[in-house]
C-alpha cells in the first residue's frame, strides 16, 4: 500500500504505513508525546530524549530559584533585624516582629507549594516564565505532588554535604529532560513559557 492507501500518509493525514497513533489522553496538553518515539541513547546520567514542548533552561531555573529564595528569605530577615534593634523601645512587642517573620516565611512555602500544584507557577517560575508539569501529560503536578517535589529536593542538596556541590541541582545541565534527581522520581519537567 503506497501513499494515500488505507493507514499511509496521503489526504486523510493518518500515519505512514507500518506506524500507529495513539491518542492522545483525555486533557493532554498540545504537543506532549503520545505516540511512540524513535529509539535514542538514553541512561541515568543523560535521561530519553524529549518530544515535547521547549525545555526551561538551567539559566531560567536557577533565576526563578533566586526570586523563590529571597522572597522567602528577606523579608523574614529585615523583620528580625527591626524586632531586634527595637528590642530596648518595644519590650515586648519584639515578640510581634520575630512571630511575622516566621509567618511571613511559612506563608510564602504554602503560597510556592499550592501555585506549583496548581498552575505549575509560584513567583520565581511566573516573573522568569517557566512551569512545572508531569512528564506524562503536560498537567500541573497538584498540590500533594508539588509538596513532594519540594522535599525530594533534599536529594539534590546531599551530594553538597560531602562534595560541596549541590549535584542534583546542576544534573539539568547535561539530562536531555533537563530534570533535577527530584523532577525524575516524580516524572516532573520545567517548561519554558517564552
Amino acid at each position: 500500500m503506497g501513499p494515500g492507501a488505507y493507514g499511509g500518509v496521503g489526504s486523510y493525514g493518518g500515519p505512514a504505513s507500518g506506524q500507529w497513533h495513539v491518542p492522545p489522553p483525555r486533557g493532554a496538553a498540545y504537543g506532549f508525546p503520545t505516540s511512540p518515539q524513535p529509539p535514542s541513547g538514553s541512561g541515568f546520567l543523560t535521561g530519553t530524549a524529549w518530544f515535547g514542548p521547549p525545555l526551561a533552561n538551567w539559566g531560567q531555573r536557577a533565576g526563578a530559584f533566586l526570586i523563590d529564595y529571597l522572597a522567602a528569605i528577606v523579608p523574614p530577615f529585615i523583620l528580625f533585624v527591626i524586632g531586634i534593634a527595637s528590642a530596648q523601645t518595644l519590650g515586648a512587642g519584639v515578640v510581634l516582629f520575630l512571630l511575622l517573620g516566621i509567618a511571613w516565611f511559612f506563608g510564602y512555602v504554602i503560597y510556592q507549594v499550592v501555585g506549583e500544584g496548581r498552575t505549575g507557577q509560584g513567583l520565581g517560575k511566573r516573573v522568569v516564565g517557566i512551569r512545572v508539569v508531569r512528564e506524562s501529560d503536560g498537567q500541573p503536578l497538584g498540590v500533594g505532588q508539588a509538596f513532594g517535589r519540594h522535599l525530594l529536593h533534599i536529594i539534590d542538596y546531599l551530594p553538597a554535604v560531602v562534595i560541596v556541590i549541590p549535584l542534583g541541582y546542576l544534573w539539568p545541565l547535561w539530562h536531555n529532560k533537563r530534570q533535577t534527581w527530584a523532577d525524575m522520581v516524580l516524572g516532573s519537567v520545567v517548561l519554558s513559557d517564552r
